[in-house]
């Protein structure tokens, strides 16, 4: 998984019939992100199928803000 606005990579091991919308969860624990959406070679992601259905061993799965969530707007316009 790689977070689109900084760069950062980690590789992740995710069960095959967890879905999409999961993800958030390590998202938020891992770069404190909320309001994300997830791409895969230019495709938004499905946030209600599953990992197995969308992605294979070896993609690369990136974070981008969520542009029709107003917070993630913000924050993404912003700089501190």
């Amino acid at each position: 998984m790689r977070d689109g606005r900084r760069g950062f990579c980690i590789r992740m091991e995710i069960p095959d019939d967890e879905k999409v919308r999961e993800l958030h969860e390590t998202v938020r624990d891992y770069w404190g992100q909320d309001h994300v959406v997830f791409v895969k070679e230019y495709m938004l992601l499905d946030p209600e199928a599953q990992i197995s259905q969308v992605v294979s061993d070896g993609d690369v799965v990136e974070t981008i803000p969520d542009l029709m969530s107003l917070e993630s707007m913000e924050a993404f316009f912003v700089s501190e």
